[in-house]
């Protein structure tokens, strides 16, 4: 190839790619992306309804808190770092607040273990008055600035 009287071969093409890669590298270009992060509060249902088995796939294969737990876990690999999970339990006409929120990525470990630690058998009702319990998430959701689920 002939450019303003200078000829370049496929080696020169290469070195010349391979300077303008390392000038960038040493500007340092920043690619910014924007991410939604989320800042959620997450109160799980822990009383003996929870305990149906009307879910998964086929339906019928797995309890209900079985299913909130792993659509929590499902939730927390999806969200983008520096998002933040909080979680909570509901038992009775109350919920609890058992985490404050944390950020996802360098808490994962512990949310997934406390998440997949929840069992209908931390309830110390079995029924439940389910707007007072809901009254209470929104409550707590609020005071940490944070959206319920």
């Amino acid at each position: 190839m002939n450019f303003m009287g200078v000829n370049f071969d496929r080696r020169m093409l290469l070195l010349l790619g391979a300077l303008a890669a390392t000038i960038v590298a040493i500007i340092g270009i920043h690619i910014i992306r924007n991410q939604r992060v989320a800042d959620v509060l997450a109160v799980v249902d822990i009383t003996g309804s929870m305990n149906t088995r009307d879910m998964g796939n086929p339906r019928g294969s797995q309890n209900r808190l079985e299913a909130a737990r792993q659509a929590l876990i499902d939730m927390m690999q999806d969200l983008p770092c520096q998002s933040r999970l909080g979680l909570g339990i509901f038992s009775e006409r109350i919920s609890y607040l058992l985490l404050d929120p944390v950020e996802i990525c360098g808490n994962y470990d512990a949310l997934e273990g406390a998440v997949s630690g929840l069992d209908w058998r931390m309830a110390w009702q079995g029924d439940s008055f389910i707007a007072k319990g809901l009254y209470s998430a929104i409550d707590i959701a609020s005071s940490l600035k944070s959206d319920l689920i």
